[in-house]
């Protein structure tokens, strides 16, 4: 089991809040949402996560789902 520490994701929070989280695309509205309900909800519940049971997705998946990388990237 690992979890993070709440201050590692305040200071994730914080990060993203001042740097976003991409520069593909503009600063999305639910971070404001996440700020508001950090302290009460958000911050709690993430800290009693096991970061070793997360799902992770490639950003290449999440811009284009069919992409095949091997046909972008073919291996030397």
């Amino acid at each position: 089991m690992l979890r993070l520490k709440e201050r590692s994701y305040s200071w994730a929070l914080k990060h993203i809040e001042k740097y976003g989280d991409t520069d593909i695309f503009p600063l999305p509205f639910e971070f404001e949402a996440i700020r508001t309900y950090w302290d009460s909800d958000i911050k709690p519940e993430l800290s009693q996560m096991n970061v070793l049971d997360w799902d992770f997705v490639r950003i290449v998946d999440y811009l284009h789902p069919n992409i095949d990388m091997v046909s972008v990237f073919p291996p030397n």
